[in-house]
């Protein structure tokens, strides 16, 4: 039958490479890694997230709408198609022992096709990201280990979660903590 959900993005063609993946952790308690197209995966985030958004506090999926088309305005007309266009398909995500819930103990790591496309694009993401949250946010530049972490904090109340990424090492890597981040980056250096 047809595909659904999570297998219906997958990315068809070629096999997934162990060798090439980023650098885990050796005490991950969970690692996932697939092949998925990220224009799909974006648009499979987006709609997931609005689900929860929908589910957990319905009226503030109006707000999330409103930035998520400011930070895509941001990019320019075919910003976020020319994003796209650089990540490759390999995705791993993996979870450390204190980490419970996905993300929040580990990070999603996004291969990087074209790492000098990436990094020409990444002042106009960084730029439309820190626009859009503007209100609510500020995005914080750290170097760690010559490498720069950028991190959201909230200017307005406790959040419990600073969501950060850094390109290093061919690979986008996402986290709701600048730790698991930079954990990405120790490992490669260690």
């Amino acid at each position: 039958g047809e595909r659904r959900g999570l297998v219906k993005l997958l990315a068809g063609g070629g096999s997934l490479d162990l060798q090439r993946l980023p650098a885990l952790p050796i005490d991950a308690s969970t690692v996932w890694t697939l092949r998925m197209e990220p224009a799909a995966a974006y648009r499979f985030g987006i709609e997931t997230i609005e689900k929860i958004i929908n589910a957990v506090d319905p009226k503030e999926i109006d707000t999330f709408r409103r930035d998520l088309s400011q930070f895509e305005s941001g990019l320019g007309g075919d910003g976020m198609k020319g994003a796209h266009a650089v990540l490759g398909p390999t995705i791993a995500l993996a979870n450390e022992p204190g980490g419970v819930i996905p993300l929040f103990g580990g990070a999603l790591s996004i291969e990087v096709q074209n790492l000098q496309a990436l990094e020409q694009a990444r002042e106009a993401v960084v730029s439309a990201l820190a626009q859009a949250a503007r209100e609510d946010f500020e995005l914080a530049r750290r170097d760690y280990r010559g490498t720069t972490v950028y991190t959201f904090q909230s200017k307005q109340q406790f959040v419990p979660v600073y969501p950060s990424f850094v390109i290093h090492d061919g690979w986008l890597h996402v986290a709701m903590s600048p730790q698991a981040v930079q954990g990405a980056i120790y490992r490669v250096s260690d």
